[in-house]
């Protein structure tokens, strides 16, 4: 079956996902340590709004080890930078929990987050090289609470609306 949404031919519907990343640097509080298990996280088609930390560095590690260009290598690298930016921001003690590392002989090696997931995460790549390349937006997005993620699907409205009052970037993921 084929749909038209939105002037656009589609197959199937998805999940959307808004990302607001505020450009003011108050209510920016960097803790010392951060510890997150990303089993505990599904980003998907629920309309749900996402605050913590915990929520938003789960959903970055997850797009950057899902290997849009499937190179276990460069996933490490990006994961790997990630890392060492969090330190020079501060974060002094960093825990990933439920990151295997798969290697299936000729296959391949890959990252995988059991039973976390952000659906689709394959088309976070423009996000995750920008937050990459700039350490003081990593910071706004990661650790202000006025920097959220907004989930939903394309059955009803598509993406979800960013009503803010403040400066902020936005980034779209949706399939």
């Amino acid at each position: 079956m084929i749909n038209i949404r939105r002037g656009t031919f589609e197959t199937n519907s998805s999940s959307t996902h808004s990302i607001c990343i505020t450009k003011e640097d108050k209510n920016v509080k960097i803790p010392e340590k951060l510890r997150v298990n990303i089993r505990n996280y599904e980003f998907g088609w629920e309309y749900d709004k996402y605050l913590s930390t915990d929520e938003k560095f789960a959903y970055l590690v997850m797009g950057i080890v899902s290997g849009w260009d499937d190179n276990f290598i460069e996933d490490s690298k990006r994961l790997d930078k990630l890392l060492k930016m969090l330190k020079n921001i501060g974060v002094n003690s960093i825990h990933i929990e439920g990151l295997d590392i798969v290697c299936y002989g000729d296959s391949g090696t890959y990252y995988d987050p059991y039973d976390g997931y952000v659906d689709h995460a394959s088309e976070m790549e423009e996000m995750v090289e920008v937050l990459l390349e700039n350490e003081e937006m990593l910071k706004r997005y990661l650790f202000s609470n006025d920097s959220f993620i907004l989930t939903g699907n394309d059955n009803e409205d598509g993406y979800q609306t960013i009503s803010v009052s403040y400066d902020h970037n936005t980034f779209y993921k949706g399939n």
